[in-house]
């Protein structure tokens, strides 16, 4: 008799479970339009950052102010220069152009460029090691 009551049990599980209505689709479009306002909204934030940090990211002196000692009026002239904490992304693009060339020149000529240096190192050492040691001959 147990046996049959958990029998109609299970099945009375197994219809409610297989009855369940199951959801397809639907949810999706609501989905790419809230992807698009949030994606939207990243993209004007990451704008309104960079417009803020602009001048430090930018900025370039062009003309530099001076004081004429001789007439004492102020004058400018062109001159290339940054301001210090200003236009760090052209301070970081010269950097990459220097750096770049001492990758070709070592890429093309790495090993005896290598070699050479490491020659150079060593022939300063041994010029300072000496130096010193004539430094401690002459206070003995």
């Amino acid at each position: 008799m147990a046996d049959l009551v958990l029998t109609t049990e299970l099945i009375k599980d197994f219809d409610r479970i297989r009855n369940k209505p199951i959801q397809k689709g639907g949810f999706v479009f609501s989905l790419i339009a809230s992807i698009t306002e949030v994606m939207m909204k990243a993209v004007v934030s990451i704008g309104g950052f960079f417009f803020n940090i602009k001048e430090w990211l930018f900025n370039i002196q062009t003309r530099k102010t001076y004081i004429d000692t001789e007439t004492g009026e102020e004058k400018s002239k062109f001159s290339l220069g940054w301001v210090e904490g200003e236009g760090n992304v052209w301070k970081f693009l010269w950097f990459c152009v220097k750096t770049s060339l001492y990758l070709v020149i070592f890429a093309l000529g790495g090993f005896w460029f290598t070699l050479l240096g490491i020659v150079y190192v060593y022939s300063k050492l041994v010029g300072k090691f000496s130096e010193m040691q004539g430094n401690n001959s002459k206070l003995n």
